[in-house]
């Protein structure tokens, strides 16, 4: 009797993760997010290190953009890379219904934090946009864990406390801001890689 109840337990464990992998996508990989993390860290110190230049503005912005953008792309590129390789390991579908999924609730607050951060470019609001990012990244992963891990939630709060902390304490912005896109992302990262990668 008692073997059979083990063995139902059993199977209704196995028909749980199997409704979790078919509804969430779990390809997100830890690697990722170190690699994103090390990338924002070096972005943001030479982003550090124009502003300490003293060039005129035109020029540090210019500089600015293609720096953010360099690590923008790169990071993007690198979650792809990592992700595709261990959907491909795991014999699960990168681009599937949860790909999908996955960008229809990050992009809205992601493509909001980005339109705003232009709008105070525009009106040389420059140390509000570290904190803005944070803020809108941060809803993006909360929003995220719906269809992917729930740990992307937490990574989202932690972001978004960064997020007000760098819109209070606007000249430490660029530190905040490296802390949250970098150092989170590392230690997230490795929480997710040692949990279920390994």
């Amino acid at each position: 009797m008692k073997g059979e109840k083990e063995q139902g337990l059993e199977d209704l464990r196995e028909i749980r993760s199997m409704m979790e992998r078919s509804s969430r996508f779990l390809s997100l990989s830890g690697l990722s997010g170190i690699a994103a993390g090390c990338l924002a860290i070096l972005g943001g110190g030479v982003a550090y290190w124009a502003l300490v230049q003293g060039w005129e503005e035109d020029a540090l912005v210019r500089w600015i953009w293609a720096d953010a953008l360099i690590v923008f792309l790169g990071s993007v590129g690198i979650s792809i890379a990592f992700s595709a390789r261990l959907a491909r390991r795991r014999g699960q579908v990168m681009w599937g219904a949860q790909g999908k999924s996955l960008l229809m609730e990050m992009v809205p607050p992601l493509l909001g934090g980005g339109v705003l951060s232009i709008v105070l470019v525009y009106h040389r609001m420059f140390l509000a946009i570290p904190g803005i990012m944070l803020l809108f990244y941060g809803t993006a992963l909360a929003s995220a864990a719906k269809v992917t891990r729930e740990d992307a939630r937490h990574l989202g709060w932690v972001e978004m406390g960064l997020g007000v902390l760098a819109l209070v304490f606007l000249p430490e912005g660029l530190l905040i801001w490296m802390a949250g896109f970098g150092m989170a992302h590392i230690v997230y990262g490795v929480i997710m890689f040692r949990k279920y990668e390994q």
